[in-house]
């Protein structure tokens, strides 16, 4: 497989869901609760179980539903919180505060940048972001803050939407800084990948369940957000997809896993070829591809 295989990063909020994400192939877990509200800080306990099946884990450090704005007093016990998911074994956390002008708020983006990195996590600066109109100044400002990286769809309601954008903010982040494209799914992947160069990307890939309402209501949802394996699995498949398109198919090992790819799993071939209508395939030649390979090949 190529080197640069892109991130893939899935949502979650039970340990159920991060187990389903883990068997579709997620490389790295964002862990929070009550994800259909937005997502809010998840306990320790669930922290530690989540961080116990094996994939790096960055934790949504977010005390309240509501607006990115909060209290000295909230503040630190946002603080508290990082280093509570740090020693529940987090290799990261995920924060975002806005200040009254509607910029990212200095002092609390700073203070928690200090406490990941004396826990010895990463911190990463969340869609407040996207509420900003000047997303490059902010990223400016993030990178000199101390974070290494951000989730974010380019101020667009959707990472397809804000493509452009993302290509101007990866170029524009210094190496080592992540553009994490935020809100993805399988539809509309390849071209994402295609337009803005992302190399890493984030999506809940989950549904409600049961997908009706209790006939029941108890003034709340009853229901729960399940992430489905076989969506981060056909995720997967296509970034593998993208990463090989970027890799001259005269290498055997690469071949081989060309000819491979594609069979594994539900998704039929020539639908994983329509998702990747439009990528370049012109350091591939024709003879160096066979079998199921050949066939999705044949179809773009």
């Amino acid at each position: 497989m190529p080197d640069s295989l892109p991130v893939l990063e899935v949502c979650v909020d039970s340990l159920g869901s991060a187990r389903s994400a883990v068997a579709g192939g997620a490389d790295r877990l964002e862990l929070c609760s009550a994800l259909s509200s937005g997502g809010l800080t998840p306990s320790p306990a669930l922290t530690r179980s989540v961080c116990a099946l094996g994939v790096p884990v960055h934790v949504l450090i977010r005390t309240r539903e509501g607006p990115f704005s909060y209290t000295p007093d909230e503040v630190e016990v946002m603080v508290e919180e990082i280093r509570d998911a740090a020693q529940a074994g987090a290799a990261g956390v995920v924060v975002g505060a806005l200040d009254a002008g509607g910029g990212l708020d200095a002092a609390a983006m700073r203070r928690w940048a200090e406490i990941a990195a004396g826990a010895g996590v990463r911190a990463v600066c969340h869609r407040a972001f996207d509420l900003r109109t000047d997303l490059t100044g902010s990223l400016e400002q993030l990178q000199a803050w101390g974070y290494s990286g951000v989730l974010t769809s380019g101020g667009a309601p959707g990472a397809l939407a804000g493509a452009d954008r993302l290509r101007r903010l990866r170029e524009q982040a210094r190496p080592g800084f992540e553009v994490l494209a935020g809100g993805v799914r399988p539809e509309g992947l390849a071209e994402l990948l295609r337009r803005s160069g992302v190399t890493a990307v984030h999506g809940s890939f989950s549904a409600l369940w049961p997908a009706e309402s209790p006939a029941t209501s108890l003034g709340f949802d009853l229901r729960e957000r399940r992430t489905d394996a076989e969506q981060v699995a056909q995720a997967r498949r296509i970034l593998r997809v993208a990463a090989a398109s970027q890799v001259p198919a005269t290498q055997p090992d690469q071949r081989e896993e060309w000819e491979t790819l594609g069979s594994s799993g539900t998704q039929s071939l020539g639908r994983l070829a329509a998702e990747c209508r439009g990528m370049n395939r012109s350091a591939y030649p024709a003879q160096y591809i066979s079998g199921a390979v050949h066939i999705w090949h044949s179809a773009l």
